[in-house]
């Protein structure tokens, strides 16, 4: 299930395809384009989502960079911090930008649309079974008791949406509904990726195969424990 989590994260550009849309109040996915890209691990994105009026269309540059300390024993560092006994983690940094980025030009917000700011994290880890014994549904006690491989997958962000005053309403419906429904769209889309039902995915997937092996490889020595060192 992981290579499919990691599709519908990494594949930006096709956001717009999956991310849901509401009419009242409105809020909707009108670009989603990918500006950078280096090596496997760093990509820059530029979503535009439309919002209920009178607010002015909202942008976000957004950096992610991946990395992970699944093979910290190998570089013969065998340290807590080098490695979790439990094989590691993969580790997604996200950081909002601006025009004053060195790395990549990026032009001033266009006139009438808003440019956010964001920070925040991902955590792709193995999860404990115990844990999942005693706090998860039904399903995730029989996967564990079962002994199958499990994850725990941990976001972490803050979001200025540059206002002086967001309405309560509006606030209500982002944390309330809005973020519920993107994450269980999100995990439904990586559901069909595995079982082969989004077209648009399975191409990007076998378009990258390269990266897709190396993410097939690191996710199994993270749930196996087996390290072994392959470059970022």
């Amino acid at each position: 299930m992981l290579v499919p989590i990691i599709s519908v994260l990494n594949e930006s550009e096709l956001y717009s395809t999956w991310i849901p849309d509401w009419k009242v109040p409105k809020l909707h996915v009108r670009k989603s384009e990918k500006l950078f890209q280096a090596g496997r691990a760093t990509q820059i994105i530029d979503i535009e989502t439309e919002v209920q009026w009178p607010l002015a269309p909202r942008q976000l540059i957004l950096k992610a960079v991946a990395c992970d300390n699944i093979d910290g024993y190998s570089k013969g560092d065998a340290s807590p911090s080098a490695q979790g006994k439990d094989g590691g983690r993969i580790m997604i940094r996200l950081e909002s930008l601006d025009s004053d980025c060195k790395e990549v030009p990026i032009p001033p917000a266009r006139k009438g649309v808003c440019r956010m700011r964001c920070n925040g994290g991902i955590v792709i880890e193995k999860a404990n079974a115990k844990e999942a014994m005693n706090d998860g549904g039904d399903d995730r006690k029989e996967a564990a008791e079962r002994d199958d491989d499990l994850i725990t997958i941990t976001l972490v962000f803050s979001i200025d949406p540059q206002l002086r005053v967001v309405p309560q309403s509006f606030l209500n419906f982002f944390f309330r509904v809005a973020i519920g429904s993107v994450w269980c769209m999100f995990l439904s889309v990586a559901d069909e990726v595995k079982a082969e039902e989004r077209p648009a995915h399975l191409r990007a997937i076998g378009e990258k195969g390269d990266l897709y092996d190396w993410i097939k490889e690191r996710t199994r020595a993270m749930l196996q424990g087996n390290i072994t060192h392959v470059p970022i």
